[in-house]
């Protein structure tokens, strides 16, 4: 039997002592979901960029890291911290980054949601009767 996420989450909370690998803060699994000391398993290499779910690229991190970190590799996410601890500007954050990957900032850090599918207009004929431009005419109205 394979074990599934929470074994692994279970047996990453083990290893790294109950601790996030990226802040070292204390967790804890059963915390609410939005917390942010709640341990959540993280990919080093994002799945989105060719991560995968082996025990060598999967990590036990607190929500706040784990969501900071997002779809980042674990190396740039860390420079980019590190940086901002020492006060370095966003603008120059962003370009220091652009120049790393050989992509601007902003399509590393949120990934931009595919576009709703257009509205179909419906058919007039599939319009219920009162929408169809018809005016009706109700017997008690008639004059």
């Amino acid at each position: 039997m394979m074990p599934t996420a929470s074994d692994k989450l279970d047996h990453k909370l083990w290893l790294q002592r109950s601790r996030c690998y990226y802040c070292e803060l204390t967790m804890e699994r059963d915390l609410p979901e939005a917390h942010p000391q709640r341990a959540t398993l993280d990919h080093k290499v994002p799945r989105s960029r060719g991560g995968t779910w082996s025990n060598a690229n999967l990590v036990a991190a607190c929500r706040r890291c784990n969501h900071e970190k997002a779809d980042l590799p674990y190396e740039v996410w860390g420079a980019y911290r590190r940086l901002r601890q020492e006060g370095v500007s966003d603008s120059e954050l962003r370009e220091v980054i652009a120049k790393v990957l050989g992509k601007p900032m902003p399509e590393l850090v949120r990934a931009k949601k595919p576009a709703p599918p257009p509205v179909k207009k419906a058919c007039p004929m599939h319009v219920p009767p009162p929408y169809r431009g018809v005016v009706l005419n109700p017997w008690w109205a008639r004059a």
